[in-house]
């Protein structure tokens, strides 16, 4: 009896962090759908962090939370698997910086260094003050679609999707 509890509350857990990480899948979808020439994409070749983080998040977040995703911009190389990404649980109040590093793709850690994420916080500053349409209508700071980072953010809860191209900040402010 104790065995067939364990794997039922296992798989409880488990359901969690599949139910937040199909939320932005399909959220993802719809705003694809929606937007054709604002595609967001999650995975590079056959690699989906989204999925590792929300694997690994399993149980510390509550299914109304704010996702902010970004591949990292190494120019002149492109295509690479770096990433950070940024989950606010809307109920705890509780921020979870994630990213991987060039170096080692594949390895997903739970930052604690905050200032490598500057525009995911100014981002979720935004967001949570209700402007983060004063991000979305600026201009690229450079013309090339190769400089800047593109973020992704989703609202679990609201069921939103926003789309920041090209988006740099200048400066230590």
């Amino acid at each position: 009896m104790k065995f067939n509890l364990g794997i039922v509350f296992i798989f409880l857990l488990s359901s969690c962090s599949i139910k937040n990480y199909n939320s932005i899948e399909n959220l993802k979808e719809l705003h694809n759908h929606q937007n054709p020439d604002k595609l967001i994409f999650l995975n590079k070749k056959n690699f989906n962090p989204s999925k590792k983080i929300f694997k690994k998040i399993n149980g510390k977040i509550t299914n109304d939370f704010v996702y902010i995703f970004s591949w990292v911009n190494h120019l002149p190389i492109a295509g690479t698997k770096h990433f950070k990404a940024l989950i606010y649980d809307k109920n705890s109040k509780e921020v979870f910086y994630v990213n991987n590093t060039f170096e080692d793709s594949k390895t997903i850690l739970f930052s604690k260094n905050v200032k490598n994420f500057k525009e995911e916080k100014l981002i979720l500053k935004c967001y949570n003050n209700g402007i983060i349409d004063s991000l979305l209508i600026l201009k690229p700071r450079f013309v090339s679609s190769e400089i800047g980072a593109s973020y992704y953010i989703f609202d679990s809860n609201e069921k939103k999707v926003y789309f920041l191209s090209n988006f740099t900040l200048v400066g230590d402010n």
